[in-house]
């Protein structure tokens, strides 16, 4: 009935060599001057469509 528990294979859990800690900060690292660079351009490129807006008449300023 079944197998011996000798001939079934036990799964062995592999740990990365790097820690979650540190692949965190690493992506931390890289994302966040990508997100702060994009919101520099935020105010510029509002300020860009609403002044497009303003010349065809849709809004005024």
């Amino acid at each position: 009935m079944g197998k011996p528990e000798s001939a079934i294979k036990k799964k062995e859990v592999k740990k990365s060599p790097v820690g979650i800690a540190a692949v965190v900060l690493l992506i931390f690292v890289i994302i966040a001057p990508l997100l702060i660079e994009q919101l520099k351009v935020l105010p510029y490129m509002w300020n860009l469509i609403m002044d497009m807006l303003a010349k065809i008449g849709l809004v005024s300023r």
